[in-house]
This record gives C-alpha cells, structure tokens and sequence, in this order.
C-alpha cells in the first residue's frame, strides 16, 4: 500500500514541476498569461502532494506529529503563491522587452 500513495506523491510531485514551467512560461509572456493557467498551481497541487506525502510517511510509520500534512499543504501552497510573485517579477524586463520590440514596428500603436 505504501508504493500506491508512493506513486501518487511521485506523480502529483512531477506535475507540480511541470506546472511551475508554465507559471515560468507565463510570467514571460507579452499578453501576462497568467491568470487560470497558473492560478491551480498554489491552489491544485500543494493539497494533493500534501496528501501523498503524509500518506507516506503514517504508512511508513514515520509521521511527526498529528496535522503534519496541513503543515506541509500551507508550506506548498504559500511557496507556490511567492514563485507566481517571483517568476511575475523576474518576467517583467522580458515583457518590456518584447512590448518595445512591438511598438518599434509599429509605431501608430495598437496590435502589431
């Protein structure tokens, strides 16, 4: 039974990787894609890796103490909340970039 809620964790781990190279993605576009692309990345994934975790470690027989998965799903989803501020923050000369590129074309404004 431990390989099952293993597997999970491994599973729901390796999507929120993925997802985070999304947010990555978004916070560089022109347009701010982010919005319902990246907003399930603090709210989906940090309670189901929470789940998988703890199910692991009480099957394991190493749980710490009582409600350590609601420890680990607000750790999540607070860390996954900052890397959409930071990745946000990190993306915005890129827009800029890409934006002055736009208006350098074309001039009178508007789409390009």
């Amino acid at each position: 039974m431990i390989w099952v809620a293993l597997t999970f964790t491994l599973l729901f781990v390796v999507a929120f990787v993925f997802k985070a190279k999304v947010v990555w993605d978004a916070s560089h576009d022109i347009y701010s894609g982010g919005g319902v692309p990246t907003l399930d990345f603090p709210i989906f994934f940090p309670p189901l890796i929470a789940f998988g975790v703890s199910s692991t470690l009480r099957l394991a027989g190493l749980n710490p103490f009582p409600f350590f998965g609601i420890v680990i799903w607000l750790g999540l989803t607070v860390s996954a909340a900052m890397m959409i501020w930071y990745f946000d923050h990190l993306g915005a000369p890129e827009r800029l970039r890409q934006l002055n590129a736009i208006r350098s074309r074309n001039p009178e404004g508007g789409e390009p």
